[in-house]
């Protein structure tokens, strides 16, 4: 169970990642 959790931590972190480069990029776009 604990290794489940990790996994789905790591993924959400990975999410917030590309959305914070997604803003980025939008970002220098403008």
């Amino acid at each position: 169970l604990q290794k489940r959790k990790l996994q789905k931590r790591k993924l959400q972190k990975r999410k917030l990642q590309k959305r914070k480069l997604q803003k980025k990029k939008l970002l220098n776009r403008n």
